[in-house]
């Protein structure tokens, strides 16, 4: 029994060092503080290339600490509310950004990872859904900082080895005037 209670203690000690050997937060983290406030989102819908619908939208985003980003997007979709969570972090383990995507119309939840190329100031994720018919699809969606009040978002699914445009978002800061 004693030597259990020290094999379980090294293991706590060896668990808190290697946390330890990684100063948090990174600077992939600083990523997430891009999208912090509050932005107007004027989305874009596409069908076989075509544009389907456009509507204005509203994205809220918030940190939760250094190291992770927490998102709602909400507007009129079909004359219905659509409200859509998302979280954003970067895993220092995996190398990878992660982030998970829920939203009021769909029963399932999105997890995606991708990587930020800071010589671009591009955020893009890949992950998968299965849409209405079962099928599963490889989605993308790729985020492109313009600048610190403009933002480009556009998805992207996997059709026939190429990845053909679905939606497009066009986000721009909205300036606190209570100031």
């Amino acid at each position: 029994m004693h030597t259990l209670i020290q094999l379980c203690c090294g293991l706590i000690l060896f668990c808190h060092v290697a946390l330890a050997a990684v100063e948090l937060p990174l600077p992939q983290h600083q990523v997430m503080k891009l999208d912090e406030g509050e932005w107007s989102a004027k989305l874009s819908f596409f069908a076989d290339g075509q544009l389907q619908s456009e509507h204005q939208w509203h994205e809220s985003n918030t940190m939760l600490g250094d190291l992770w980003s927490i998102g709602s997007l909400y507007g009129s979709l079909n004359g219905k509310l659509f409200k859509g969570y998302a979280t954003l972090g970067y895993d220092p383990k995996q190398g990878k950004f992660v982030g998970t995507w829920v939203d009021s119309m769909s029963p399932e939840i999105l997890q995606m990872h991708g990587d930020f190329d800071f010589k671009t100031n591009t955020l893009t994720m890949f992950y998968q859904l299965t849409d209405s018919s079962g099928q599963v699809q490889q989605r993308k969606n790729v985020m492109v900082y313009k600048n610190t009040s403009h933002r480009d978002f556009i998805m992207y699914i996997q059709a026939q080895d190429k990845w053909v445009k679905s939606m497009h978002i066009d986000y721009r800061r909205v300036e606190n005037h209570n100031n």
